[in-house]
């Protein structure tokens, strides 16, 4: 199909003319000229042609195309002569030719294109025809007639594969026109398109319709729009591109042109990011930030500049505009202060010149320019760095500072240090001095000790070299201090007291300053220390402490003095040092409390070896200790002998004397530091052999004692009490732990559980409703005792805090039950319904609080769930209720009868709703094996009243002695998993009347895999002491499990409470169908 030259192309070359006639150009050469006018007579011979096969083809289908073929023909040697014209007058401006022929031959096309949208309106190419016919008329200049043509096209051919380039091309003339709004319109035709270079255009066309609305946002989403379609039309090229695509580079100009209003609305912390993902080719990606550093830079904005700058000098090749990029980094760091990337900052400063100067077209005069201002830039941004290393506050960010300028300046001083003659760089030496303050700085004292030296080398005047060597001696005296293994510094520890000695040996020429002197001194005896030479330190260290006895170095000669003997082993030794310098008259009184206790502990250890070796190598002969410990009682090796001994009984299993030597060391070390770890110790052994009544002795006097934990003994002392009913006591230990340290936050869980056990609402509020660090379970226990005592506006903002946070399933569960609670609350203030509106007020607010309580179950808790379904029974009669009695007076008849059936059948629903959620409830019992007093009341066919979940209150007990059981507590305390000796345990315990220490071992068996009999006897001692809801439990998981007198316990106790239809129940439930089947899901193994 032939077709025009594209409107863009045809401005393209416009320009081009125009360019070249401002300028003496040559005539084209006669060829050119010769073969535009055989293409002119090719062009006249084709359309006699085609005038003649129209002549001969009236009537035929494919008319309409020849007609067509006649224009495009036309149009065709109108270019012809429109060429021949400008190559004839080479010198003539595009504009200013003249030719004739062009127009009439383009009228003539217009005409035939017009014909045959007259004579034939239902050919196939009338799409094509008016594309061509706007064509022609824009050539024209007739800009009206072109726009007509268009909309037709675009109006009458939805699907033509022409109406993309039509509509972009009305778009561009409605744009020139300042219609912003029709442009619009005629873009977005395309831009909803199938994927295609068109639509690609499309949307970069639209986003700079919106940026010349100022609407950033929407021209960031259609340039991205654009870049996307661009992608997704891949390499082939469409129809309509032909026209429109090729004289723009979408993809490029769109990421290119969003720059702008990215600045403005996206973080520049993304911009690397975001343009390197879109671009694709480093050439896009460089033209991208190019313009985006120049628009950071507009916008003074140094903290956006510099990541853009530092990514066009690593990625783009060597030009003008790069040396530009690297005085923007200058500018930026200056405006920034980020000094954390000095010195790949400078690397890229540098090198960005260094790569310019060698470039060919770079003269010598120029190069020596560049290298002079990029040198003062180097130069300031590193004195810069450095003023901001010192202000650095935090220790490891100042350290990594350092270490980036230390690597900066040694850049700078590859490149400046020595100038090309041979001699010291203007700055060589300040450069030096500061890299050896910067290397000190970043914790690197022997490299700082190098350069000083290096520099004192080179300096002429003579106190300038004394200063500078004196300092060297002390960087080389930090670095023997090294003592962290991880740094690179450590392995110049080897070779630091070579340099020290060298750098003193130097400065020795020079005249010191006493002080000077002293520490000098101090530093070569510190290199001989540092070098293993211990009985040369020790002589000079020795002399130096008695020489200057005043002095800091004195006393950390002394130091270094006893040091050397402990390292060399010699306690008689260090002994015989250390008694020298606390004598009297002798060098460092000050030093006194610290060496006495070096002195003792030497002579301790001593002392320690020999009790060790009395103690024999099994440990198992207890005496030799034991009469150590009584030979020094009352002094630190008595004490220590009495722990060893306690530790040797411990590692025997020899309760008996643990218990003797816990309480002798508790006698006669009362502040003893060791007491409070001995007495947990003594507390969690008899809690494993379950000694109830001495654990909770142990445990409280430990944490009394100030153990690091005594919170978390308080709390498991508590935990002991309630399971003996003594929950007064219980609470005490709670409310002692929240104030203790080791476990606050379990504190406040088990009181905030035991207050609510208790039913007391108010105390619940009072002790932990301010409390900040309540955790979100103890919050929801707290906003359901809200509830109960009135306080619904301060529950609700308690819930919410708990939603946004909690994570476990209890927490989540009591949440949206007091939610539901505090809505149902609510309902009690509606009082009668009057009037529909209240009505449907009313049934949104039930609907909420049905949603809240089935969310509640929801969450898996068994037993707030099953609280939650008792609840949800009540409200639903609530509801029923409300709903019969409801006042419509005032409707008129018919209306009044509609809202009667439908509130009637509302009222049915929830009386259904009642019926299910209390068997769901009572489910729980028989699924779950759930009997709380809420799960009871719904096993009675009763909802549930009370806001904060009921529980058994235990009968208060106490662990009593048993006679006999020492063997078998022993063997509980060996081996934890014994189940043998367990059960032996549980059946003394219950054979005496214990109940309450019965229980809990019972409980321990239950948690290793239990038998049904042992569930059984579970159940029994928990019925004892007033738990019944474990005993059911017991019972029931007994009978799941196949036990036929389980199930009879589980049925008498249900009718001892009173829940004759529940024991009924219990023979379907566990009858002999189950029996036969054999354990359910909680069998002998135990656990779900």
């Amino acid at each position: 199909m032939t077709r025009p030259a594209s409107p863009l192309v045809a401005a393209l070359l416009g320009a081009l003319l125009a360019a070249c006639a401002g300028s003496s150009v040559a005539p084209r050469d006669a060829s050119e000229v010769e073969l535009l006018r055989i293409r002119i007579a090719k062009a006249r011979h084709a359309i006699d042609e085609t005038r003649t096969a129209i002549a001969t083809s009236q009537g035929a289908p494919y008319l309409p195309e020849l007609y067509a073929r006649l224009g495009a023909l036309y149009s065709e040697e109108a270019r012809y002569h429109y060429r021949l014209a400008a190559a004839r007058s080479a010198d003539a401006r595009p504009d200013a030719l003249h030719v004739p022929q062009v127009r009439l031959l383009k009228e003539r096309a217009i005409g035939v294109y017009q014909q045959i949208l007259r004579r034939f309106p239902g050919a196939p190419n009338r799409d094509e025809v008016l594309f061509h016919l706007a064509f022609e008329h824009r050539e024209l200049g007739e800009h009206g007639d072109m726009v007509g043509a268009l909309r037709r096209l675009v109006d009458e051919h939805p699907h033509s594969p022409f109406r993309p380039q039509a509509a972009i091309v009305l778009g561009d003339h409605l744009r020139d026109q300042q219609d912003l709004e029709g442009a619009a319109r005629a873009y977005a035709m395309v831009a909803g398109g199938d994927a295609g270079k068109a639509v690609a255009l499309a949307h970069y066309r639209l986003a700079w319709i919106h940026v010349n609305r100022e609407s950033c946002p929407a021209a960031l989403r259609e340039f991205e729009r654009a870049v996307a379609a661009y992608d997704a039309a891949g390499e082939a090229v469409d129809e309509e591109t032909l026209e429109i695509g090729e004289a723009i580079d979408v993809r490029r100009s769109a990421i290119v042109d969003m720059v702008y209003c990215y600045s403005q609305e996206r973080p520049h912390r993304r911009a690397l990011r975001d343009f390197r993902a879109l671009a694709g080719d480093r050439a896009t990606y460089v033209a991208a930030l190019r313009r985006l550093a120049r628009r950071y830079a507009l916008m003074d904005n140094a903290h956006a500049t510099l990541p853009v700058v530092r990514e066009l000098l690593a990625l783009a090749p060597a030009s003008e505009e790069r040396l530009d990029d690297a005085r923007a980094l200058h500018t930026a760091l200056r405006g920034a202060a980020d000094w954390d990337r000095i010195d790949r900052d400078v690397r890229l400063l540098l090198g960005t010149v260094e790569r310019t100067v060698q470039r060919l077209d770079v003269e010598g005069e120029e190069r020596d320019t560049l290298r002079a201002e990029f040198e003062v830039y180097a130069r300031d941004l590193l004195t810069r760095a450095q003023d901001g290393m010192r202000e650095t506050r935090n220790a490891a960010r100042k350290v990594r500072r350092a270490e980036a300028l230390a690597a900066a300046y040694a850049h700078y001083l590859d490149r400046f240090g020595v100038a090309p003659e041979g001699e010291l760089g203007e700055h060589e030496l300040d450069m030096r001095m500061n890299l050896a303050d910067v290397l000190a700085a970043a914790e690197r004292p022997y490299a700082a000790g190098q350069r000083l030296v290096e520099a004192a080398e080179r300096m002429e005047d003579p106190e300038a070299r004394r200063q500078a060597l004196y300092d060297a001696v002390g960087r080389f005296s930090e670095a023997l201090e090294t003592r962290d293994h991880d740094r690179d510094e450590y392995g110049d520890r080897s070779i630091a007291p070579s340099a020290l000695r060298n750098a003193a040996a130097q400065l020795m020429r020079h005249e010191l300053e006493p002080d000077q002197l002293r520490r000098v001194r101090f530093a070569l005896a510190q290199s001989y220390y540092d070098q293993g030479r211990y009985a040369e330190a020790i002589d000079r260290l020795t002399a130096l402490a008695y020489e200057f006895p005043q002095s800091e170095e004195a006393q950390a000669a002394a130091r270094l003095v006893l040091d050397s003997y402990n390292t060399l082993d010699d306690a008689f030794g260090l002994m015989h040092a250390g008694r020298r310098f606390l004598a009297e008259g002798t060098p460092v009184p000050g030093l006194r409390s610290e060496l006495e206790p070096l002195v003792a502990a030497a002579e301790q250890r001593m002392v320690d070896e020999v009790s060790l070796e009395q103690a024999g190598d099994d440990g198992g002969d207890l005496e030799p200790l034991l009469e150590l410990a009584r030979d020094h009682e009352g002094t630190d090796l008595g004490e220590r002998a009495l722990m060893n001994a306690f530790l040797a009984a411990r590692a025997a299993g020899d309760t008996a004397q643990m218990y003797t030597l816990g309480e002798e060391l508790a006698q006669a070390y009362p502040s003893s530091e060791q007491l409070a770890g001995v007495l947990s110790t003594l507390g969690q052994m008899a809690v494993g052999r379950f000694e109830v009544d001495e654990a909770l002795t142990f445990l409280e006097r430990a944490a009394e004692a100030g153990h690091e934990r005594q919170g978390a003994l308080r709390v498991a002392a508590g935990q002991l009490l309630e399971a003996l009913g003594r929950e007064d006591e219980a609470q005490a230990a709670y409310e002692a732990a929240m104030g203790g340290e080791g476990a606050p936050e379990e504190a406040m869980v088990q009181l905030a559980a035991l207050l609510e056990r208790r039913g007391d609402a108010d105390a619940l509020v009072n002790q932990l409703a301010e409390l900040p660090s309540a955790p979100p379970e103890v919050r929801a226990r707290v906003g359901l005792a809200m509830v109960a005592t009135g306080r619904g506006v301060e529950a609700e903002e308690v819930f919410q805090q708990v939603l946004a946070t909690a994570s476990t399933p209890e927490a989540l569960a009591r949440a949206h039950y007091g939610m539901a609670a505090l809505l149902q609350a609510a309902l009690s203030q509606f009082g009668a319904l009057e009037g529909p509106e209240l009505v449907e007020e009313y049934l949104a607010v039930v609907d909420l609080a049905q949603s809240s309580y089935i969310e509640a179950v929801r969450q898996g808790d068994p037993a707030v769930g099953a609280l939650a379904l008792g609840r949800l029974g009540a409200l639903a009669d609530e509801a029923a209720a409300a709903l019969g009695s409801a006042n419509l007076d005032g409707l008129d008849a018919e209306m009044r009868r509609v809202i009667e059936r439908g509130l009637g059948q509302r009222a049915e629903a929830y009386a259904q709703t009642a019926t299910e959620a209390r068997a769901q409830c009572a489910n729980r019992a028989w699924e779950s094996h759930v009997f709380t007093p809420g799960v009871r009341r719904c096993l009675r066919g009763e909802s549930a009243t009370a806001v904060l979940p009921e529980a058994d209150r235990l009968e208060r007990g106490g662990g009593r002695t048993v006679d006999g059981a020492d063997e078998t507590r022993a063997r509980v305390a060996q081996n934890p998993e014994d189940l043998q000796a367990l059960r032996a345990l549980a059946a003394r315990h219950l054979e005496a009347g214990d109940a309450h220490t019965a229980r809990l071992v019972l409980q321990a068996i239950a948690e290793r895999g239990p038998r049904p009999e042992d569930l059984e006897q579970l159940g029994v001692a928990s019925a004892r002491i007033g738990d019944h809801a474990g005993a059911l439990r017991a019972f029931a998981r007994a009978a799941d499990a196949g036990s036929a007198s389980a199930r009879e316990k589980l049925e008498a106790t249900l009718r001892e409470l009173g829940l004759r239809d529940a024991a009924a129940e219990v023979g379907r439930r566990f009858g002999q169908e189950r029996l036969a089947r054999g354990p359910g899901p909680e069998d002998a193994g135990g656990r779900r």
